[in-house]
């Protein structure tokens, strides 16, 4: 279902197509049947005209206006397009890259009428995407380092901040959350461990409490890779923290999402620290997750690896469970 918004947008095109043909309503009721009345409230938004009456104006405008209409059911809306790319990020698809491209497609349709700040930057953070996915393909660390300069500018420019601020103490938005998670990625790919974290720790604020609509699976993958980067600089009492904290929250939005990651960050921490009953509970909790989700390839590596790198078979403890 359209938003009043879409169909008023949707009118306001009807009239500049008939306009643009040099034709007037009471022409186009001569032409087709469609009252003036019928043609003026449809070109002033007040409802969509059914599919038979915009195939007849497609035929006399030698426009394709399903077409139209499509494009704006697909998310000219700011909300809808965010979500779109929300989901296209926290999931790992094949199409990755084609399903940017056609989210970058409408949203610069959506700027033709709109030219809201949220829209620009989000085009902004779609690009960067684009470029992250391609230097990721290739390989290329020095397109890297250039992305990086690119995302701070960005979000200053955006925030109204200066370019020398720091981002890791900026008040961010929903937009901003996403741009910064994808900075503290690329920033850990090339080993700056400690600014990454500083991002990831303010996106964690930020999407606390209370949460953005839709964020809580930002805030699980900001606090998963956190506690990475944590591992890293064996600061193991800090991952316990942050992860016990974000596995409640999860509970609370009745969410699986990630568990059994932040489930075995857990176990390894508690191994590192000495408590191996405590860690072998939060391996087999991560174990049984991906068993129950039935991710056959990633529990199988998650086995193998437990029993490589910390001696304990999940396997028995699992089925003894």
């Amino acid at each position: 279902m359209l938003y009043s918004k879409k169909i008023s947008v949707f009118g306001h095109k009807l009239k500049q197509i008939r306009e643009s043909n040099q034709l007037s309503r009471n022409e186009v009721e001569l032409r087709t049947g469609i009252t003036y009345e019928t043609l003026r409230r449809l070109e002033k938004g007040d409802y969509l005209p059914q599919i038979a009456t915009i195939e007849i104006l497609s035929k006399l405008y030698k426009v394709n206006l399903l077409v139209l209409l499509e494009k704006l059911k697909m998310g000219t809306d700011v909300d809808e397009l965010f979500l779109e790319l929300n989901n296209l990020m926290l999931c790992n698809t094949d199409n990755r890259t084609t399903d940017l491209l056609g989210l970058k497609e409408r949203t610069l349709y959506a700027l033709q009428e709109d030219h809201s700040p949220d829209l620009q930057e989000l085009l902004f953070l779609i690009d960067i995407l684009l470029e992250v996915n391609e230097a990721q393909d290739t390989g290329n660390q020095a397109c890297k380092f250039s992305i990086i300069q690119k995302i701070k500018d960005g979000i200053c420019q955006f925030a109204g901040q200066k370019k020398s601020s720091n981002i890791a103490l900026m008040s961010l938005n929903r937009i901003e959350c996403h741009l910064v998670f994808t900075l503290s990625v690329v920033l850990a790919d090339i080993g700056e461990i400690e600014e990454s974290s500083a991002l990831l720790e303010n996106i964690i604020r930020s999407l606390e409490y209370p949460l953005f609509n839709n964020q809580h699976f930002l805030f699980i993958k900001s606090v998963c890779n956190l506690s990475y980067n944590y591992h890293i600089r064996d600061r193991h009492q800090q991952v316990i923290a942050i992860v016990d904290n974000a596995i409640q929250v999860s509970l609370k939005q009745h969410s699986n999402f990630l568990l059994y990651f932040l489930y075995y960050r857990l176990a390894v921490s508690h191994f590192t620290l000495g408590n191996k009953d405590t860690a072998i509970e939060h391996f087999t909790l991560s174990a049984l997750h991906l068993k129950i989700t039935q991710n056959d390839r990633l529990y199988r590596q998650y086995c193998d690896m437990t029993r490589e790198k910390y001696s304990i078979s999940l396997e028995a403890f699992i089925h003894s469970a």
